[in-house]
């Protein structure tokens, strides 16, 4: 049986105001404040990103520079890096929290 997640903390999300540009263009310009945008690594053609409003510890997003809309349009390029992004994601993440699991 399938319980609902609680996430209390979800709730500032769920009510504020939502932006009307995308929330994964990032503007990587000097202006941009990297840390404050919770990026926390950013590579040639995409990046990693934590969720500020996480279901779970170490929700992680690995995201392309490019705005596509959906995977199969990655080119093999970008996909390369972001399955090295992921592995070492894993990684990382397994030595620091020891989660039971990934998706």
């Amino acid at each position: 049986m399938l319980k609902a997640l609680w996430a209390p903390w979800r709730a500032e999300y769920i009510l504020k105001k939502k932006e009307p540009e995308c929330v994964f263009c990032l503007p990587f310009n000097s202006s941009f404040n990297e840390k404050e945008k919770l990026v926390l690594h950013k590579a040639k053609s995409s990046f990693i990103i934590m969720n500020k409003f996480p279901y779970n510890n170490g929700h992680i997003l690995i995201v392309p520079l490019r705005h596509i809309n959906n995977i199969t349009l990655l080119t093999p390029e970008e996909a390369e890096e972001i399955m090295k992004l992921l592995q070492k994601a894993v990684s990382i993440l397994k030595e620091a929290l020891n989660p039971d699991g990934f998706n």
